[in-house]
């Protein structure tokens, strides 16, 4: 097999920013194998997160900026699943009908991730240098699923006599990260990146290190050793390489915080937004809050103080729901005692236990009940304020999310709700804007609901008792 001469290294965003050490341990690697590595200064990131969160047209610009950064026919070689996959496969999407639609494809048609290029290109045999070890393997979803480079890692590894690759029992399943899912929905993906480092402990085996991992590792404390590739004899090591990279690294921060400071003005925020807010009355804010809601699939029930628990027992009878989640609060139990009286009433469950102790029931309850804090009118948004009454759980993990709204804290915009709720006395972990059922199109951009939270949603709004519910339907059922 011959040895390609010149190859491109595509850093990726996660190695440049959090893990360069890796990069350069990559480079060493090429290098003593022969191979001369490029690393274009200009390329930054491939689209992907943008891509993937709905923005096509962010994408295609950020992608089109790498098109200049590979101009000679090497191979590309990406220490990545995710960003490979983006490129190989997504790129010509994301190019079709552009006039540089060519030249993506010629580009992703030149992309190798690299545990692939070792393989299949170099034929690497790596040599065992240490007493012999059991080894768990974690390979993201892309490398996975896209690029099917899972066996490509498993193959290097089974080249080495004294390492025995050991499976783990959430070797398949995602760690949480997934771009900014991991951000949208943090308890979600850290219970997930939580069973897959527990999995991976009791495999017995060290691992090969991946950024979120690492970090959850990290934060267990979990005494597990990590291994990298280390480049041939002869080579400059990766240790010196990761000094330098960190020396760099130092004399740039050691820069920036001797920069002088300077004092700037406080930015005018109330004035800024006062010249976006709406002259719109109380009712006209409702009336277009409800054509926003329900342009998104939501389900609005309008209703009285004295009577939305009759009003939502009336609608559980029309749509019958197994199980509902109650939380102990006022509203909750004013809810649960209302449906002692009906019959085929959904069997009520109360949020009273750790979630560790009880996920397989959680997670079959079919709807769950909480209060909203306010509304946003601009938007067609609710604001939800998580406690430890009424945690998050209660809003994502029941398919049909049932908020009740008191239609009086229905603010014009986002800034007229923070000044009213003095979000800046202190806010929870999670403050929620909920605009509809849960929504996404991911990397295939095809509109589903459901796949991070709740399929449905059904606000019963509470109007006040000046404002008659035919005023507030008017244009906008």
């Amino acid at each position: 097999m011959k040895t390609p001469a010149d190859v491109y290294l595509f850093g990726t965003c996660l190695l440049d920013l959090f893990l360069p050490e890796a990069g350069l341990d990559a480079i060493a690697l090429l290098e003593g194998l022969g191979v001369r590595v490029h690393f274009p200064q200009a390329q930054s990131c491939c689209g992907q997160p943008a891509y993937t969160s709905g923005h096509p047209k962010e994408a295609l610009a950020v992608a089109r900026a790498q098109l200049a950064c590979f101009p000679e026919d090497w191979p590309i070689v990406v220490p990545s699943g995710s960003c490979g996959g983006m490129i190989q496969h997504h790129w010509p999407r994301l190019f079709a009908g552009e006039a540089d639609e060519r030249a993506a494809c010629a580009i992703a048609a030149r992309v190798v991730e690299f545990s692939d290029f070792l393989l299949n290109h170099l034929d690497w045999q790596p040599q065992d240098l240490g007493e012999p070890v059991k080894v768990a393997v974690h390979t993201s979803c892309s490398a996975r699923r896209e690029m099917n480079v899972h066996k490509t890692s498993w193959a290097l590894v089974d080249r080495l006599q004294n390492v025995q690759r050991v499976a783990h029992d959430h070797e398949s399943e995602c760690c949480g990260f997934g771009g900014t899912f991991s951000i949208k929905h943090p308890d979600i993906a850290g219970a997930m990146v939580a069973d897959k480092a527990q999995s991976l402990q009791d495999s017995g085996g060290v691992r090969h290190r991946r950024w979120r991992l690492s970090a959850e590792y990290q934060r267990q404390a979990r005494p597990v050793r990590q291994r990298f590739p280390g480049p041939p004899s002869g080579q400059l090591s990766a240790g010196a390489h990761r000094r330098q990279a960190m020396s760099a690294r130092a004399s740039i921060l050691q820069k920036l915080r001797a920069a002088p400071r300077q004092e700037r003005a406080r930015p005018d925020l109330a004035g800024h937004f006062q010249r976006f807010a709406s002259q719109d009355d109380e009712i006209a804010r409702l009336r277009h809050w409800a054509a926003m809601m329900r342009a998104v699939k939501t389900d609005i029930l309008w209703t009285r103080e004295a009577e939305w628990d009759a009003d939502l027992a009336g609608w559980l009878a029309a749509h019958p729901q197994d199980s509902l989640l109650l939380s102990d609060t006022t509203h909750g139990r004013r809810l649960a005692q209302r449906l002692e009286s009906v019959n085929n009433a959904p069997r009520i469950v109360w949020f009273e236990r750790e979630v560790d102790g009880w996920k397989a029931e959680l997670f079959d309850i079919a709807a769950g009940f909480t209060a909203a804090r306010c509304g946003i009118a601009a938007t067609g948004t609710l604001a939800l304020w998580p406690d430890e009454a009424e945690p998050r759980m209660m809003s994502l993990v029941p398919p049909l999310h049932i908020a009740l709204f008191d239609a009086a804290t229905l603010y014009p915009d986002f800034y007229s709700a923070m000044q009213g709720e003095n979000w800046a006395a202190g806010m929870p972990t999670n403050a929620l804007l909920i605009s509809g059922p849960s929504k996404t199109a991911d990397i295939q951009q095809t509109l589903a609901y459901g796949a991070h939270g709740p399929r449905e949603l059904l606000v019963l709004a509470v109007l006040p008792p000046h404002i008659a519910i035919h005023d507030v339907e008017g244009d906008g059922r």
